[in-house]
């Protein structure tokens, strides 16, 4: 989602309209991107599966963070009650789809593909604990 005019930083711009819309957008960008990701067709592997969702969970702190911060430096009430509910929107977002069976069912399938194929024994330690910690 780094398609944004100002992916490198803040922007003061916004209205509390468009944090409201923004919240939507990321929430349902990161909704399609996710079923994309699990219902792809064919074997997990990592270039497949893993990647992507680690890229995914990136670009949903990438795309919300700034925007939650607003509710800490705005100067406008409204800014900063938008922003409050945009990060408690992404909270809730993000401990429902953490909670979603076919995930979890992704994530399996994943790691049994690579025990099976031998990648897995492959992978550097952080990408073994990231999968075991997941699970």
């Amino acid at each position: 989602m780094h398609d944004k005019p100002n992916p490198d930083g803040l922007r003061w711009d916004y209205t509390a309209h468009d944090v409201k819309e923004l919240s939507k957008t990321i929430i349902t960008k990161t909704n399609n991107t996710l079923n994309q990701i699990i219902n792809t067709p064919g074997p997990r592997t990592f270039d497949i599966f893993l990647r992507p969702f680690t890229n995914l969970e990136s670009d949903l702190e990438w795309d919300s963070q700034p925007l939650a911060f607003l509710s800490s430096v705005a100067v406008s009430k409204e800014m900063r009650e938008a922003s409050k509910d945009l990060d408690k929107e992404i909270s809730d977002f993000n401990t429902d789809m953490w909670m979603r069976e076919d995930l979890y069912d992704a994530f399996v399938d994943f790691k049994n593909q690579a025990l099976k194929d031998g990648s897995y024994a492959q992978f550097d330690r952080e990408t073994r604990r990231y999968i075991n910690q997941t699970m």
